[in-house]
């Protein structure tokens, strides 16, 4: 699409490393349980034409390993996503080839999956789980404008378990959200284990934007990425 300038959102792509011609607008959808109405949202703008319809729709954010040789910043290009025993295909053969990423079946689950439940899907040959993807393609997916590919960061390693607090400000009502997030940070006993995660989102997030970049360049053509809020509590 000659002409048209590239549009970001902070901290996702330095707009500097992409050719003018290319269009591409970053949309935050949020974790988990918060993502499909904000979804739905914009799949209603674009079939009212509020929205321009994009050519590809690109869901990027973390993921947790179901495979002990994933470690933190490996990137994984999902060929389907299995939820609640449905089996969903994702677009991904033109950008298959690319070596810095790994090509495989994850499993989206609604809440973020403890140490076991990720030892269960690891016996079912998933590569990563996420909470996104499944319910975005059950509730929405027969209205998707066009093709949707998953581009997932490796946050945690198989066999870590998330800071409780961080689960419970995650999947709070927005009143409580923020008690849970003002009682994690402010708990010395939750300090060790903040800064761990810090520095491991810190990590994904340079791996995230190196691979978006090459997946951006490798469709050439207007994307619609679906960003995950979580990202930017590690700027």
């Amino acid at each position: 699409m000659p002409g048209r300038n590239v549009i970001f959102s902070p901290g996702i792509v330095a707009q500097k490393v992409l050719p003018s011609h290319l269009q591409v607008f970053s949309f935050v959808i949020g974790m988990g349980v918060h993502c499909l109405k904000r979804v739905n949202c914009l799949v209603d703008g674009i079939a009212s034409g509020l929205v321009t319809k994009p050519d590809w729709i690109i869901l990027s954010g973390y993921a947790g390993a179901c495979q002990g040789d994933l470690a933190t910043g490996d990137t994984i290009l999902a060929t389907q996503v299995s939820y609640l025993g449905e089996r969903f295909p994702l677009f991904h053969e033109k950008i298959s080839a690319m070596e810095t990423l790994r090509l495989g079946p994850m499993a989206s689950v609604d809440n973020i999956a403890s140490e076991k439940e990720k030892g269960e899907l690891k016996k079912k040959d998933f590569l990563a789980v996420e909470m996104e993807a499944g319910q975005i393609l059950k509730a929405l997916g027969a209205r998707l404008p066009c093709p949707m590919i998953m581009v997932r960061v490796i946050l945690d390693r198989l066999g870590y378990n998330f800071p409780a607090v961080i689960g419970k400000a995650l999947f709070s009502s927005t009143k409580t959200s923020w008690f849970w997030t003002m009682k994690g940070f402010l708990n010395p006993w939750n300090w060790g284990e903040l800064v761990s995660l810090w520095k491991m989102s810190k990590k994904a997030n340079v791996e995230l934007h190196k691979v978006l970049k090459m997946v951006i360049l490798g469709l050439n053509s207007f994307s619609l990425i679906f960003n995950l809020e979580f990202i930017r509590f590690f700027p």
